[in-house]
Order: C-alpha cells, then structure tokens, then sequence
C-alpha cells in the first residue's frame, strides 16, 4: 500500500461527503493549513510510523498562532504497534524501553510544535496497563475552527493504510455542533450516555463508558429489530452479543443480513501477547456462535485487506457509522465511543 501523501486534493471535500484513508488525509490537511483559531484532534492511537509522521506534518502546516491540541488515549502509551508494553517491560526491558523512546518522541514533536497534548483515560489501576483493553476512550474525530468537522473511525498509525476504513466530512451549523459538543466532552461536561440532534435528519450518540450501558449498541440493536429488507455491516468483530441475536432474528424473517470483515488471521506466530491475538480471540468465538446458529449471518470477508470501518446500512435508508464497532465486549470493557 503506497504511503505517499503530498499531492493536494482536486478538490476539498463537501458536507457529508464519505472520504477514505489517504482523501481524508489530503483534504485534511487542505484545511488544517488554512485554520484560524484552533486545530483538535483525538484518536484511540498515535504511532510513530508513516502516518503518524503525516499527522506532525499536517500539524506543522497549521498557522502558528493557531490553537493546536491532540487528545489521545493512554493505550498509545501502553500499547506500542500491536505490542502490551506492559508484558515486554517485564519480558523484554532492553526491547520495552527502545519502543517507549521511539514512541514517547512523536509526542515530544507535537509538543515542540506548540500543541497541547493530553492523554486521556489513565490507568486506574495498576494491572490495567496489563490488560489495556478495559476503559479506553475509543473516540475520533478532527476539529477546525469549529467550521469543519471529521467523525469516524480512523487511527493515525500505518495500520489506516492495512485496513479499510473511512471518516465523513461535516461542514456548517452541523459542524459547529460536533465542535460545541467536542469542547463538553473534553471538559468533562457530558457524564453519561447521550443522543444529540444534529440536523433533521442526523443524531449524534455518544457512549460515557459505563461498563455494559450502551446507547449507540442499544440504538444498533433497535435498528436491526426493525429491518425489513436488508441489513448490511461493516466491522473489525464479527457481531456478537445483542448485536447478533437481533441480526439472527432478522434473517429468520427473511431479512438480508450481511457483514463485511477481516478474513481469518492464517500466521499462527501472530499470536502472542499482543493485542491482536486478544482481538483476534474475541472474533473466533463470535465465528463459532455464528457457525453453531441456525440463522447464519452471511459473512463476507476481505483476503487481500483487512477492515476497520464501522457501519451499519438498514433498508438503504439508514446509515450508522462512527467509532464504535458494536461489539458486546468492547461494551463490557467500558469503551468511550
């Protein structure tokens, strides 16, 4: 997969529009160079790889007088690639502590660029950084001057060129209202499970990360209940849970169902302690059930790119994307979606 990132946009992007990887990397960084009072982004992950450097780039394109400020969970603190640094520090000190300098140095250069940054969700315990799937903030999103505003599922490392994915552009009044809404979550305004109206035809759902309280899976569930012809689902997961029962149900009344996934892992020496073979766990005991059911959801799955997109399609008439990737689990865990 070509990492190159310099050419411009034809053309930058309008109000809703639907923007792939390296679109939304070209035309945000189109923006980003003609912002005039504030640049946010937040991620679940930063890497200090092609993209993460494409992320500096952009933020060194910014203005200097402009605001500039990057949320990102502390799972870039304790997760380095695919790797617990947790377990290496304690397995591997010499090979934990070259990865912590190499990924402690691309926050070192946003800082040196004059950007606030802030890592969200500390380890509230100290196996935590052991197990750092639990309490994370899953959220993404990229904030200029409250007058453009990217929601989706994209992370700033490598793994955005491995694996689809996508980010909507908004503009105008609903972009405004994504922004007022960033600055509350930010400020610790909005504690719990949330539905916001962003213009007469789109809401905005937001997860507090109550372990096992939902509203955007609940939502999900809701959706799939009420299909009448065809439900159709991109995810990381394999559905499970509530998820899965509702798109089992509607299969059985003649609903299609279909869901969009990366393909079975074939290296066995990925797995390890590593977050993908967590990832990876959870996604074969979904298959299983799936296989076991009497209302098999159809699985399509990509051999030659993985996904990491999340959407859901009902009827053709409703669509719902965003961060989360309606996983029961991740709902356990206690994700920020």
């Amino acid at each position: 997969m070509t990492r190159n990132f310099e050419t411009m946009p034809e053309r930058l992007a309008g109000n809703k529009e639907v923007l792939e990887s390296h679109a939304f990397l070209r035309d945000l960084k189109a923006e980003a160079m003609h912002a005039k009072r504030l640049v946010i982004a937040q991620a679940m992950a930063i890497e200090n790889d092609s993209v993460g450097q494409e992320l500096l780039t952009i933020f060194n394109a910014v203005p200097q007088h402009v605001r500039k400020e990057l949320y990102v969970d502390s799972w870039s603190q304790m997760v380095h690639g695919d790797r617990i640094h947790a377990w290496d520090k304690a397995l591997f000190p010499e090979q934990a502590a070259q990865m912590k300098k190499n990924q402690d140095d691309i926050f070192e250069r946003f800082r040196a660029l004059g950007t606030d940054v802030h890592f969200t969700n500390q380890p509230k315990n100290a196996w935590v950084p052991f197990f750092p799937f639990l309490d994370r903030n899953h959220v993404k999103g990229f904030d200029i001057d409250g007058r453009v505003f990217y929601l989706g599922g994209i992370n700033y490392s490598d793994e955005l060129l491995e694996r689809a994915d996508f980010m909507v552009k908004f503009t105008g009044p609903v972009a405004k209202k994504l922004s007022d809404t960033f600055a509350d979550l930010h400020a610790g305004r909005i504690e719990s499970d949330t539905q916001i109206s962003l213009d007469e035809y789109s809401d905005l759902c937001i997860d507090s990360g109550k372990p096992g309280e939902s509203i955007i899976l609940n939502r999900a569930v809701n959706l799939v209940g009420h299909a009448e012809e065809s439900v159709e689902s991109a995810s990381v997961f394999l559905p499970d849970g509530q998820l899965s029962s509702a798109l089992a149900a509607a299969q059985k009344k003649g609903v299609h169902t279909e869901v969009a996934t990366s393909g079975v892992p074939h290296k066995l020496k990925d797995w390890g302690l590593n977050t993908d073979s967590v990832m990876h766990l959870v996604d074969v005991v979904s298959r299983v059930r799936n296989f076991l059911s009497r209302n098999k959801v159809t699985v399509l799955e990509t051999p030659f790119r993985g996904v990491h997109a999340k959407l859901l399609i009902v009827d053709g008439k409703h669509a719902y994307f965003g961060s989360h990737n309606l996983a029961e689990s991740g709902v356990k865990a206690g994700t920020e979606e």
